[in-house]
């Protein structure tokens, strides 16, 4: 004898000829394997119609192996045991338990693209260390210069002194006085030099911090150089804001 299995219907007329979107469940009878193909067959080309709460077309088969539901794709069969798609012909075997269909194996994770290795920083140049001498340096500076030129003139008048026969004490208190300016000339000189003050310059000679960070004024210039003119009307005054 045959096996038979039962077969039944939802959303499908009642002459399998359509999908009616109906959720009325209807027994077929207990089919042979050749005519649970027909079944299959017919309910594969049907397709789930348009509208709200639709039961799509699907047929339930029954036999001793379990109970397997398929349902049209308007040309295959899905199965939601197996979850994939059927033809007819792979879903009477599986009804009869002829052939067992298994999930197909998890999508792998996608494997996430590599980081982009970040291109190395260019190369910054160091800042360039400078000495400048205020105001107070310069005079100090000028301070030395005449000094200077005193002692260099006490030195000529001590020649001109002993060319002249001067007595020793006025010649020796001429080289004391010759040599105290240049002593203070020096002292002077050094005392300016010791005054300057540091700065940095960038690569191209702007000044900086020392790290070779833009200075906190020049920053502040940038900004108000980013004035939004939007704020003025067109006759010049500010716009009222509430």
């Amino acid at each position: 004898m045959a096996d038979l299995i039962s077969i039944e219907t939802q959303g499908v007329s009642d002459d399998w000829a359509k999908a009616d979107g109906s959720f009325e469940t209807k027994l077929r009878g207990s089919l042979d394997r050749e005519r649970v193909l027909s079944s299959m067959v017919h309910v594969a080309a049907l397709a789930t119609p348009d509208g709200d709460d639709i039961c799509p077309p699907g047929i339930i088969a029954r036999s001793r192996v379990g109970a397997f539901s398929f349902y049209g794709q308007g040309g295959a069969l899905f199965s939601s045991e197996a979850d994939q798609d059927l033809s007819a012909a792979q879903a009477v075997d599986m009804a009869f338990g002829n052939v067992k269909h298994a999930p197909p194996p998890p999508m792998p994770a996608r494997a996430q693209p590599p980081s982009p290795t970040l291109a190395p920083a260019p190369a910054q140049h160091p800042p360039r260390r400078r000495r400048r001498m205020g105001w107070a340096g310069k005079f100090v500076m000028l301070l030395a210069i005449l000094a200077f030129v005193g002692a260099v003139v006490m030195v000529f008048g001590v020649s001109s002194m002993q060319e002249r026969g001067m007595p020793e004490d006025d010649i020796l208190a001429a080289k004391t006085i010759s040599g105290g300016l240049a002593l203070i000339g020096l002292l002077l000189a050094a005392l300016a030099i010791k005054t300057r003050k540091s700065y940095f310059v960038g690569e191209s000679g702007q000044p900086v911090n020392e790290d070779g960070s833009e200075l906190r004024f020049t920053k502040m210039a940038h900004n108000l150089g980013e004035y939004d003119s939007d704020d003025f009307d067109d006759g010049g005054d500010y716009d009222d804001y509430d």
